[in-house]
């Protein structure tokens, strides 16, 4: 991680800071006390600003805490990946005061609306080897897209404007930490499209919470057989 850190540092040559430095996932063959311990040194000398997670179990969130102060935990969390609400992992952080950085707020785009069959996707994209994107899981997980578009027409706004917004209609409240949701996306014009803040009222979220709740989603978040990533 000094060796990752340092060599960030130099690429960035003083032109911006390390605000939060982060592993991808959690080793499982260290302790995460090792690795936080490791990168709180790392901090106390200035190199970086903050200590994130990312893909972490509830139980790990909380050792790691315990070690320093967490700056935020960044994890998947949309429409259709809501685990962190039954795993532990939003309400320990509720607990610990750390915000969630939910990445892929729009389902890898499948919620946006936009894919309406796996040969839609590019040759070469690795959505083409994730669960969720096989033609037998497709074509069901579908069921929710189109629910999700009905609301949003009858609002008057995206599929992705109304995924977005049912993330942040959730942050601090009911148990939940603040949320964070950070959208992928090609263009700048598509950023600030989906980021437009369309506004949710209690109806129009109970709307999507029927959905969520009563509409089946097929395969796990990234491949066969894998149905979370999470470290204990």
């Amino acid at each position: 991680m000094r060796k990752s850190i340092d060599n960030i540092l130099r690429i960035l040559d003083g032109v911006k800071k390390i605000d939060i430095f982060e592993c991808a996932r959690v080793d499982p063959k260290t302790p995460i006390e090792e690795t936080v311990g490791a990168l709180a040194e790392c901090l106390k000398e200035g190199k970086i600003g903050g200590i994130g997670l990312s893909e972490s179990g509830a139980a790990t969130i909380r050792r790691a805490h315990a070690v320093h102060p967490i700056a935020a935990v960044e994890i998947e969390y949309s429409l259709w990946a809501t685990e962190i609400r039954t795993n532990g992992v939003a309400s320990v952080c509720a607990e610990l005061g750390i915000p969630i950085v939910a990445y892929s707020p729009l389902g890898r785009g499948f919620l946006t609306g936009e894919m309406k069959s796996p040969d839609d996707l590019p040759e070469g994209d690795m959505r083409r080897h994730f669960s969720r994107f096989q033609p037998e899981n497709f074509k069901i997980n579908l069921e929710l897209v189109n629910k999700v578009q009905g609301l949003a027409k009858k609002k008057g706004c995206t599929p992705a404007q109304l995924a977005m917004e049912w993330v942040r209609y959730q942050s601090g409240k009911d148990g939940m930490p603040d949320l964070l949701p950070i959208p992928g996306a090609t263009t700048a014009e598509r950023v600030e499209e989906n980021c437009l803040e369309v506004g949710l009222t209690e109806e129009e979220y109970g709307e999507l919470e029927e959905i969520v709740g009563s509409t089946q989603v097929l395969g796990g978040r990234y491949f066969e057989g894998e149905d979370s990533l999470l470290f204990a």
